[in-house]
């Protein structure tokens, strides 16, 4: 949720959290279902697009202006082309999801997914504020994971953060001293590798 930052809206946070925040009614269930997070993105989108109307932004420039994330860089890149260029067939049939039957996950499973959700909010951008540290010990608390559920996590994360950087088969400074902010972030979470 970088827009929030961005229009000076709040802290990063989940959906649900920034539906409730903006007065967005959120038919949040014990499980995530696409169609719901799609509405209420929807639904936070208009909000969104108010906002920039009111602040009298006009492009995509003078959005990226306001703050400089990474993916802004992506506003000047051409759109994707169609399929066809990628050998791709486009699909003409609509599958109707009037008969489908929604599926619980186990508590368990929900509260790894709501706490994965989170770890990866507050980590976006290898610092974390205090309000941040409070949401995740907030979750934390509602959720119940076991410690070791929670490390299993942080390992994760950590270990996804090594596979990330060393995929071109190179590891430059730049990513070690992410690496090491990676580590202290979570370090402050609570745990991290090697403690």
């Amino acid at each position: 949720m970088y827009m929030r930052p961005l229009l000076g809206l709040g802290e990063r946070c989940n959906l649900e959290t920034a539906c409730q925040e903006h007065g967005i009614n959120f038919n949040y269930q014990s499980a995530h279902m696409a169609a719901s997070d799609a509405e209420a993105s929807a639904k936070l989108m208009e909000y969104y697009l108010k906002i920039i109307s009111d602040k009298k932004i006009y492009t995509f420039g003078e959005l990226a202006s306001l703050k400089s994330y990474k993916f802004m860089n992506s506003f000047g890149y051409a759109p994707l082309p169609k399929a066809e260029l990628f050998h791709l067939k486009k699909s003409e049939k609509y599958l109707s999801r009037a008969n489908y039957k929604t599926v619980v996950c186990d508590s368990e499973r929900q509260a790894i997914n709501e706490y994965w959700d989170a770890l990866r909010t507050v980590l976006a951008d290898l610092d974390i504020t205090e309000q941040e540290l409070q949401y995740v010990l907030d979750i934390r608390r509602k959720i119940q994971l076991p410690k070791e559920k929670i490390r299993m996590l942080h390992a994760k994360i950590f270990a996804s953060g090594i596979s990330q950087f060393i995929s071109d088969q190179n590891f430059d400074d730049k990513e070690v001293s992410k690496l090491g902010k990676l580590f202290k972030c979570l370090s402050k979470l609570g745990w991290a590798p090697g403690e």
